[in-house]
C-alpha cells in the first residue's frame, strides 16, 4: 500500500505546482502594466482578470483538499480489502459507521447481500462505502477530524507549517459561495494580496501532506483494527 500513498503524494505535489504557477502569473500581472502577447500586441492586465485569477485559487485549493482526503479514505478501504480484514476486528467507531451507512443507503444493503465474496464480514466495509458520497463540498478541518475519529488516523501537524488546517474553513466557504453563485469571481478574493493567497496555499498543502503522512503511519501500524490493549 506504500505505492498508493506515494502516488497520492505525487498527485498532491502536482496540484501544488499548478497552484504555484497561477500565483506566479498573478505576481507577474500585478508587477507589470503591460505585456507583449504572442502576436507582439501590448496587453494591459485588467483588475477583473487579476481578481478572477485570485478567486480561482480557492477552487484549486478546494479541489486539492477534497481529492486528497477522498483518496486517503479509498486507500484505507483498499488496504482492508487486501488484508481480508474482518468486520469483527475493526475498530468500534468504524464498525458503527458501517452500520450507519447500511441504515442510510438501501443500495448498501443490496450490495452486502449480493456480494460474491464470502464471508460478508470481509467485504462489508467496501460494499457500504461510496467515495463520491464521503465529502460533498463541505470538507474543512472539523470534517477531517470527524472522519479521522471514525477511521482512527491522526491529524497532528506542525502548526508553524500548517496552522493545523485552519485555512480550510475559509477555503470551503469561498468555494461554496463561488459554486452557488453567492459571490462572483471578480469579488471573492478582491481584497486579498497575492502574498496572502501564497501563504494560505502553502499552509493548506502542507497540512494535506501531513495528513497523507499520518495515513501512511496509520496503515503501517494497522490502526484500523480494534485495539486489544
Amino acid at each position: 500500500m506504500a505505492s498508493a500513498v506515494f502516488f497520492l503524494e505525487e498527485d498532491l505535489e502536482k496540484k501544488r505546482e499548478q497552484i504555484d504557477s497561477v500565483l506566479s502569473l498573478l505576481e507577474e500581472l500585478e508587477g507589470n502594466d503591460v505585456f507583449l502577447s504572442e502576436k507582439n500586441d501590448l496587453v494591459r492586465p485588467t483588475s477583473t482578470l487579476i481578481n478572477t485569477l485570485k478567486s480561482s485559487i480557492y477552487l484549486m485549493l478546494y479541489n486539492a483538499i477534497e481529492a486528497t482526503m477522498r483518496e486517503c479514505i479509498v486507500i484505507i478501504h483498499d488496504e482492508l480489502d487486501s488484508r481480508l480484514a474482518s468486520f469483527d476486528d475493526l475498530r468500534y467507531e468504524l464498525k458503527k459507521e458501517i452500520f450507519k451507512r447500511i441504515r442510510k443507503e438501501h443500495k448498501a444493503v443490496e450490495a452486502v447481500i449480493c456480494s460474491d465474496r464470502i464471508p460478508i464480514a470481509e467485504s462489508i466495509h467496501k460494499t457500504t462505502f461510496e467515495k463520491t458520497k464521503l465529502f460533498s463540498g463541505n470538507i474543512d478541518r472539523l470534517e477531517i477530524e470527524k472522519v479521522a475519529g471514525i477511521y482512527g488516523f491522526e491529524t497532528d501537524s506542525d502548526y508553524r507549517k500548517t496552522m493545523h488546517g485552519k485555512t480550510l474553513k475559509d477555503i470551503k466557504k469561498k468555494r461554496n459561495d463561488l459554486a452557488h453563485g453567492n459571490i462572483d469571481f471578480g469579488n471573492a478574493a478582491k481584497l486579498e494580496t497575492v502574498g496572502d493567497l501564497k501563504e494560505k496555499a502553502e499552509k493548506t498543502i502542507n497540512y494535506l501532506e501531513s495528513i497523507v503522512g499520518n495515513i501512511e503511519s496509520y496503515i503501517d501500524d494497522e490502526s484500523y483494527f480494534q485495539s486489544t490493549a
